[in-house]
């Protein structure tokens, strides 16, 4: 939902020529939304010079803390992820497609072949 402040509309109409569905109009010289019409596209609080037009019942975005607990856990999962994935990766000198899947080979261990 969308609402004008009519302290801050200018009464320029550029809002009412974006509006993909025609839900502004100007009423005594400022912006009014017809909220049954309103896609909520948000064509207008991108154009709007006096940034009069906001959206209304969406809660404000919090900044994200420098000292988050999300990337440490998401480098040991990456790193957990690279040990398990690393012996099913294609051999690029060679281009051949490995048994397991298509496109990939499995790295040779301990001197042998786990296929042969």
């Amino acid at each position: 939902m969308f609402h004008v402040d009519r302290n801050k509309c200018l009464g320029c109409g550029i809002c009412v020529q974006r509006c993909p569905v025609g839900a502004i109009t100007l009423v005594e010289g400022k912006a009014v939304i017809d909220q049954d019409k309103c896609t909520g596209c948000g064509a207008c609080v991108q154009i709007c010079p006096g940034k009069a037009i906001s959206e209304v019942g969406v809660p404000k975005r919090a900044p994200v803390g420098t000292g988050s607990r999300l990337v440490p856990a998401l480098s040991s999962t990456l790193a957990l992820l690279g040990r398990l994935t690393a012996p099913y990766l294609m051999d690029v000198s060679t281009g051949r497609r490995g048994r397991r899947g298509r496109g990939f080979r499995r790295r040779k261990r301990w001197g042998r072949s786990p296929w042969s």
